[in-house]
């Protein structure tokens, strides 16, 4: 029986592993979705797959397959960006990557290139890496992982096979942490609903407890600036930016919580309330929700999508900040 450990994702899981067995594989793909969504789960997985030693690959248990999972395989090399110390992946990893590609694998049947945070390429990495895509050698697979596809060169995308992946159904998350993890029903079921479909993201808020009072921290200063005054609010939004000044992912999460947190008020005022996020907050959105008219309501989420859209495009983070809490509805 083959395991493919990722939750969800049976469209994908379905082509990729035909695609493996009959050995029709494409030399190189792009996974997309959101973060924490399962694509670096997928990745290792195929990676196993495809050098795994027993008959019904992948099998997890043998030899190649614990070694891949465990980072330590001499043919697969996970690529990622430090984002505490560094903004963009440099050529020098590429070319790392272009002096080996073309050597045959050590061991096993394919050498396997993960690259995650694709879009963080350097303009020189992004050119190197095309060059190695436009003439691939055999027995070797790219996997190219984003969440920001839109920020990936054109024409690397054009010369990978894409592959999306979807948030998985908040039933098959909770499901997943009572089975596998024992975790009581009432915390699976919250857990399950914050992670918006995303079970790494739901599989770290179980052990890390940093990452649920971040985002009880980034809702509370949501709720705070709404109810200061504006310079209160620039000076609030001004210790956001320095804070997150050398991280724009982070900034983004955090955008990304605001969006939950304005839709929640919508969903309240509209009495939809049994498909809210932030079930925690229940008595807090009841009473901002009272604030708002929708009209209000929804030109703020339209201005929450324009700012995450221009933090792609690299405007700067502080004035994009500052230009939402001033716009924020008068309640």
């Amino acid at each position: 029986m083959t395991m493919w450990n990722v939750i969800g994702q049976p469209e994908a899981i379905s082509s990729l592993e035909r695609n493996s067995q009959q050995g029709r594989l494409s030399h190189a793909y792009l996974f997309v979705g959101p973060p924490h969504v399962g694509k670096r789960t997928l990745a290792i997985t195929l990676a196993q797959s495809v050098n795994c030693k027993a008959q019904e690959r992948p099998c997890t248990s043998c030899d190649a397959c614990r070694r891949i999972l465990e980072e330590k395989h001499p043919d697969v090399q996970i690529l990622g960006l430090d984002s505490k110390h560094h903004a963009e992946i440099g050529i020098h990893y590429i070319r790392e990557i272009q002096a080996t590609s073309y050597l045959p694998p050590f061991e096993g049947r394919y050498k396997v290139f993960i690259i995650q945070n694709a879009e963080a390429l350097s303009s020189e990495a992004s050119n190197c890496l095309l060059k190695i895509l436009e003439e691939p050698s055999p027995q070797v697979l790219f996997l190219l992982l984003s969440s920001r596809e839109r920020q990936l060169l054109p024409t690397i995308t054009s010369r990978c096979q894409r592959i999306e992946l979807r948030p998985s159904p908040v039933s098959s998350i909770k499901t997943m942490l009572i089975l596998s993890l024992n975790v009581e029903e009432d915390k699976a079921e919250t857990i399950s609903k914050l992670s918006k479909g995303r079970p790494g993201w739901a599989l770290q808020a179980v052990s890390n407890e940093h990452l649920i009072n971040e985002r009880i921290q980034n809702l509370n200063s949501v709720v705070a600036i709404g109810q200061a005054h504006r310079e209160q609010r620039l000076a609030q939004i001004g210790e956001i930016a320095l804070r997150y000044s050398k991280d724009r992912s982070r900034i983004d999460d955090m955008l990304c919580i605001w969006a939950d947190w304005w839709r929640d008020i919508m969903l309240v005022r509209t009495k939809n309330n049994q498909f809210i996020t932030n079930v925690d907050f229940m008595p807090t959105l009841i009473q901002e929700a009272e604030k708002y008219n929708l009209c209000q309501i929804s030109k703020y989420l339209r201005n929450l999508q324009t700012a995450r859209e221009q933090l792609e495009q690299n405007v700067n983070p502080r004035l994009l900040l500052e230009n939402l809490v001033l716009g924020l509805p008068n309640s």
